[in-house]
């Protein structure tokens, strides 16, 4: 039987003692991902779930469109998954529907801009959600028929079977939508004050 060298021996206790410590550090990122971000809304202290009773849309003038409002916090690590969403939904909707973006504060307005391009509607946000990322759809009458997330998953994918796009296409076809309430779980940032 063959003998292993004093230095392979140590080679490999080194190389355990590093794989053990990254398999910590990935653990223990999640962990604080998942904590700090991820969580149902109504079990934080001060928070609760999605209603449209709590928030009103004032329109300038009547659209006859449909309008989706994004709340967009740029400081949540959160909204980057949300970004490839409303880039879709701005694309989809192109003249069909009004796209704005809502931020907490003024100067999110031209990093905004460069995130989703000149032709986006950003503006200061003068309502207050319950948490960021955050949709909101309005019918041409301008009654809310959706605030809530994008997904009902714990973080926004892109695929065909968007929630919020879903509900979109059909405002676009003239379909009524049901308002409801929404209690969800996911990535979340509370609005800033």
């Amino acid at each position: 039987m063959k003998k292993l060298s004093t230095g392979c021996h140590w080679q490999k206790i080194i190389a355990y003692i590093a794989l053990l410590t990254w398999l910590l550090l990935m653990m223990f990122s999640f962990w604080w991902f998942h904590f700090r971000y991820l969580h149902a809304a109504s079990s934080i202290e001060g928070w609760v779930m999605f209603q449209q009773d709590h928030i009103q849309l004032t329109l300038d003038h009547p659209t006859h469109q449909p309008t989706l409002v994004h709340f967009f916090d740029v400081d949540c690590p959160c909204s980057r998954f949300v970004t490839a969403d409303i880039k879709q939904l701005i694309d989809f909707s192109a003249e069909q529907a009004q796209v704005k973006i809502l931020v907490p504060r003024l100067d999110d307005i031209p990093k905004v801009h460069g995130i989703f391009g000149q032709q986006v509607t950003v503006l200061l946000a003068e309502v207050k959600p319950v948490a960021a990322p955050a949709a909101w759809l309005v019918n041409t009458e301008g009654e809310t028929v959706y605030l809530g997330p994008y997904s009902d998953s714990g973080i926004c994918r892109s695929d065909s079977n968007h929630l919020v796009g879903e509900m979109l296409a059909d405002l676009l076809l003239g379909k009524e939508i049901e308002r409801y309430n929404h209690l969800t779980t996911g990535c979340f940032c509370s609005w800033p004050t």
